[in-house]
């Protein structure tokens, strides 16, 4: 309603939202908390920094982590949260080290923030991240009949908008891979936003 995106409209700036903030965060109350290793895990493989798409000329990059075997793997994109304003997908590249060491084909997922991903250009750039898998699956050796959605935060709200959502709701793009389904299996929404009307913090999200 109007007095709510004028609300959204006046709301503040959030401040950068990263691994090192978010330690900071994190260590006001727990300082004994570190960062995850950064190594790869033995047995797995890593492709990083994959062009998957250059939606009105930004570059979009994802990063796939999956068993050093050829055996045909079950794949998952992480969205990063942050807000729709901030984040990346480097902060997900431990979890998706983790997920690979245990069988699946992992990928952390940049898409549009701010003025630019603004809906429903974020949720375009993740079912074009879906098709891109798809279509590349036998390069990656991935089940293209198995491929799901993880988030938290934003990340959450986005990856449950990839399972709800499809072709009749206008969010399939027209281009790139538009012979390609976007489908996903199943999704796990972290602690995301789902009653969209009654969240405040929505000036980037909103048209």
């Amino acid at each position: 309603d109007r007095d709510f995106r004028s609300r959204a409209a006046t709301a503040p700036t959030p401040p950068p939202f990263t691994l090192e903030s978010a330690l900071r965060s994190i260590a006001k109350t727990h300082p004994q908390a570190t960062r995850v290793a950064e190594t790869l895990p033995l047995g797995v493989v890593a492709r990083e920094n994959l062009t998957y798409a250059r939606p009105e000329g930004i570059e979009l990059q994802l990063d796939l982590y999956r068993p050093e075997s050829n055996r045909i793997c079950p794949a998952v994109i992480i969205v990063h949260g942050g807000g729709w304003v901030a984040g990346d997908r480097t902060m997900e590249r431990s979890f998706a080290r983790h997920l690979a060491a245990r069988g699946y084909a992992a990928a952390t997922v940049s898409y549009r923030l701010g003025e630019p991903g603004r809906f429903p250009h974020a949720i375009l750039d993740l079912r074009t991240a879906v098709r891109w898998l798809r279509a590349h699956a036998s390069e990656f050796q991935l089940n293209p009949a198995r491929i799901g959605a993880i988030g938290g935060s934003a990340g959450g709200n986005l990856a449950s908008m990839l399972a709800v959502t499809g072709p009749v709701d206008g969010l399939d793009p027209q281009e790139p891979l538009g012979d390609v389904s976007a489908r996903v299996s199943c999704a796990v929404d972290l602690y995301g936003a789902v009653d969209l009307p009654n969240y405040h913090d929505m000036k980037m999200f909103l048209k």
